[in-house]
């Protein structure tokens, strides 16, 4: 990354549902300014004349809000509606207790009536949306994961794709989680692919976060692409912000002083976000200049650009932008040897950011407290006080005292609680996300391998006699055939694409109490319990065959045919109390070899190992020369291939058809 740049996604007040912003993937509809009117027997005109007014006009919104939800007998999805104008114009507005209750009012309405799905999505990433815009993430966080289990669930791909763009846009702007953003950003854009649809916000949105991973060059191909399908879909706000964001970076990596075309071009990018209008955008451009500024070493320049921006981003809503603003003011006035100008603008940058720490709930919860302990210092104060005047009056009053402040803790306690509620369901929320593969859906790596470490005590077989076909779990290591062609040929949205599609296969193919995760890359794992010989064979056979049935359409036309080599290895690898192999690991372990030797035998096939009932064998052993053991006697091996190759010097086959299992 940078150090000079101040890399910020875009701020809370451009959140998801607040549709002229850069967050939201329905771009705003342009419709003539409304007259404030008192709505009348038409609920819905004047409620989509209030939600016109609610940026340009956000007082007058709150009104018009205020007097729709005043109207007898509101149906439910009116209120709604109503409801989210109101909280956006109040975000807007400044007003934000306003604006959380009208969401939390959002979030009672739907849970206490039935609405469509479609509905339902849109009013939750309202709501999501508002508590973004305040600054409130929690909530914010927990609407919009509501919301997109909700479109997971109806199998809503765009609004899969608004969702999941907020969720990364928390992760990355707030919580600095760059990688898990980066995961839930490039599930949104395969969902985008597969519905055939351009995104240009998510496109920009994507490259901010690269940014500040580091990542500059794939960054610079995506706000490219931003730019271009921004311009094409009419989405000018978009394609602006992104050309500014562009040649700054590429003048940042040049490592030399910018040259006057690219700045003319960026004042001129200014100038049309100045003429829209989009002030947060403006400010940001501006904030480039100043620092481009610097760089060159023109310090009066820089100080005029970032107090432009300043300026622009002093209004309510704009808290990013101001900090970044603020945090080049500073850099430019210890450029120009100014101390105590910088330590002004330093004073304004910890009051900006002590507020927003104030706005979250935590402090909100400490607040109260104190605010109840200080009154009740002034009571007992007074009291004592008045003691030596009237010891009667005294009593009377100290018991007043005690009953208010008994019932001051029983309120503190009860909000102590539903705290503590509210942040067990979020803690809730965040571990299930922490547990899922955000591209796939599927359990990642980690969560799977709690999963098989909770099994272990199903998986471990009783002990067998020789000969005997019993049951035991089984582990299975799939890969993606020739992954990195899709990637090359069609660009890593297709690959991602294919990631997607696999999984979903797989899941499909598998029973209900299977293990399915992703494992890392374009390699899968699934676990399977109960399983004898032939039963292994068979599931390996039908996950094989699950991918390959059906070719992938890709979103340029192309069709893709996926095809995977498994790997499998039962657990405990030899069914004899004691003896070696007892863990799901060293099952992993053989599985990864019988893996690579089912691609080096032509791939689109499966190879199996499994120790011998009343045998033993070192399990390191067995991985490194598999068929040491398997002439021995001690593992048994099968395979869809009528031969597999073991050695690492093999020559791969031309790949053919699979074979009827063959057993070693």
């Amino acid at each position: 990354m940078h150090a000079s740049r101040s890399r910020r996604l875009l701020p809370p007040a451009l959140a998801a549902a607040a549709c002229a912003a850069l967050l939201c993937l329905q771009p705003a509809a342009t419709a003539p300014r409304p007259a404030p009117d008192p709505p009348g027997t038409d609920v819905e005109a004047a409620v989509a004349r209030c939600l016109a007014m609610r940026r340009t006009e956000p007082r007058t919104a709150i009104a018009a809000a205020e007097a729709i939800l005043a109207v007898p007998g509101l149906q439910p999805e009116a209120e709604i509606k109503a409801l989210a104008c109101l909280g956006m114009a109040a975000a807007i507005a400044g007003d934000a207790e306003r604006a959380n209750d009208a969401a939390a009012r959002i979030g009672h309405q739907l849970d206490a009536y039935a609405t469509t799905p479609e509905f339902a999505l849109r009013a939750l990433s309202n709501a999501g949306a508002i508590l973004h815009m305040t600054g409130e993430v929690h909530g914010a966080l927990e609407y919009y994961v509501r919301a997109w289990e909700a479109a997971r669930d109806d199998e809503a791909g765009v609004a899969q794709v608004v969702a999941l763009t907020n969720i990364g846009t928390i992760h990355s702007g707030e919580l600095g989680a760059y990688e898990a953003a980066d995961g839930y950003f490039r599930q949104a854009l395969a969902l985008s692919a597969q519905a055939g649809r351009e995104d240009p916000i998510l496109d920009y949105n994507h490259a901010l976060n690269l940014i500040r991973m580091g990542r500059d060059g794939e960054a610079l191909e995506a706000l490219e692409l931003a730019a271009e399908r921004g311009r094409r879909l009419d989405q000018g706000m978009v394609a602006l912000r992104a050309d500014a964001e562009r040649l700054a970076l590429l003048a940042l990596l040049a490592r030399r002083e910018p040259g006057a075309g690219a700045l003319a071009r960026l004042e001129a990018i200014a100038a049309e976000q100045a003429a829209l209008p989009d002030p947060a955008g403006e400010a940001l451009t501006r904030i480039r200049l100043a620092e481009l500024a610097l760089r060159a070493g023109d310090a009066e320049a820089a100080l005029r650009q970032a107090g432009a921006a300043e300026a622009l981003a002093a209004g309510p809503g704009f808290r990013a932008e101001r900090i970044a603003a603020l945090e080049t003011l500073i850099a430019a006035h210890r450029a120009l040897q100014r101390p105590e100008r910088a330590l002004e603008a330093a004073e304004r940058l910890r009051l900006l950011e002590v507020s927003t720490l104030k706005s979250q709930n935590l402090a909100a919860l400490a607040g109260l407290q104190a605010r109840l302990q200080d009154a009740g210092r002034d009571r007992e104060l007074e009291a004592l006080r008045e003691h030596d005047q009237q010891q009667a009056q005294a009593l009377d009053q100290s018991r007043t005292l005690r009953n208010w402040a008994v019932a001051s803790l029983a309120l503190l306690a009860l909000a102590m609680v539903a705290f503590a509620l509210y942040q067990r369901r979020v803690n809730r929320r965040l571990r299930h996300l922490g547990a899922v593969d955000a591209l796939t859906g599927l359990l990642n790596r980690g969560a799977a391998s709690r999963r098989l470490d909770q099994a272990l005590g199903d998986a471990n077989a009783p002990q067998a006699e020789a000969g005997a076909d019993i049951r035991r779990g089984t582990v299975f290591l799939i890969d993606v055939d020739r992954f990195k062609q899709i990637n090359d040929r069609h660009g890593h949205s297709a690959g991602d694409a294919a990631l997607v599609e696999v999984a979903a296969r797989l899941e499909r193919a598998c029973r209900p109490n299977d293990l399915v995760a992703r494992w890392g890359g374009e390699e899968f794992l699934v676990a399977c319990f109960g399983l004898d010989q032939r039963g292994a064979d068979a599931v390996a056979e039908r996950l094989r065959a699950a991918v390959a049935e059906t070719p992938l359409q890709l979103a340029d036309g192309a069709a893709a045919r996926l095809t995977v080599s498994i790997g499998f290895a039962c657990w405990p690898f030899f069914p004899v109390r004691g003896a070696s192999g007892s863990d799901w690991q060293q099952a992993v372990s053989l599985a990864d070899r019988a893996l690579y030797a089912a691609k080096r035998s032509g791939r689109d096939a499966w190879v199996g190992l499994c120790g011998r009932p009343g045998r033993d064998a070192a399990i390191p052993a067995v991985a490194a020369d598999p068929e040491r053991f398997i002439a021995l006697g001690d593992v048994a091996a099968v395979s869809s291939r009528p031969e597999v190759r073991w050695a690492d010097e093999a020559v791969e086959p031309p790949a053919t058809a699979p074979a009827t299992p063959q057993r070693a």
